[in-house]
């Protein structure tokens, strides 16, 4: 960070040329852009605010800068010239040295009441910044877990209603599997008695049919058999 009074001494032909910033030049558009351009007043006093406004590029010249000011030689004579002429204002500098002993007892006298209500101002205005930080912070914290609480209290609702919905679905899923199970087993039992009553004159005329054949078949066989067996030419020699 450079100090102030900063200035880029820079040697030419005709001798050597001290480029630094004062009043004049920050009283111009020129200045005005510059101040709007740099970002704090440390940037307006350095040598990179020096160089912006007279275009002159990094390497042209030797950056210096002094902070002694207990005589006007320390300085070149153009910028001593500019300190003595209150042409040095607008840096927001109050260097040291350049006010005699009373000088500066009374500008310490003047500046004390401003002092005093300034640095006052700035706690009042802290400790309003800091309640309303914390009563901000309050809200924001009790709209946060009222905005929960909303979250959860809808969750939990739609979470029963869910469980609700499943249950009602689930006993008519039941109740309907139930009914359609007793509505196939009384078809089942009505097409089996159906079954077992149709075949039951068939199945019965089969056997009946069968006995009968079965019977006139094996007196057939018991007459043929013996009607033989009568002729003793027919009989086993040892039967006869």
């Amino acid at each position: 960070m450079c100090e102030f009074i900063s200035h880029i001494e820079v040697h030419q032909d005709k001798g050597i040329k001290n480029y630094f910033l004062s009043d004049r030049e920050l009283l111009t558009k020129k200045g005005q852009d510059l101040i709007k351009f740099c970002r704090c007043d440390d940037d307006l006093k350095g040598h990179g605010a020096i160089r912006r406004y007279y275009k002159l590029v990094n390497h042209d010249g030797v950056e210096r800068e002094c902070t002694d000011f207990s005589t006007p030689s320390n300085f070149p004579p153009e910028i001593a010239n500019a300190i003595k002429n209150g042409l040095m204002t607008g840096f927001n500098s109050r260097p040291c040295l350049l006010l005699s002993t009373a000088a500066e007892k009374a500008y310490q006298d003047a500046i004390a009441p401003a002092e005093k209500a300034y640095y006052e101002t700035r706690a009042t205005t802290w400790k309003a910044y800091q309640d309303a930080i914390a009563t901000t912070e309050k809200a924001s914290k009790e709209a946060i877990a009222t905005a929960w609480k909303a979250y959860q209290d809808t969750r939990a609702a739609a979470w029963k209603a869910y469980q609700d919905a499943i249950a009602t679905a689930e006993k008519a899923y039941y109740d309907t599997r139930a009914t359609a199970w007793k509505a196939y087993k009384d078809a089942r039992a009505a097409a089996e008695k159906a079954y077992q009553d149709a075949i039951a004159p068939v199945e019965k005329a089969y056997y009946d049919t069968r006995a009968t054949a079965e019977k006139a078949y094996q007196e057939m066989r018991d007459t043929a058999f013996w009607n033989l067996f009568a002729d003793p030419k027919n009989r086993n020699p040892k039967w006869i």
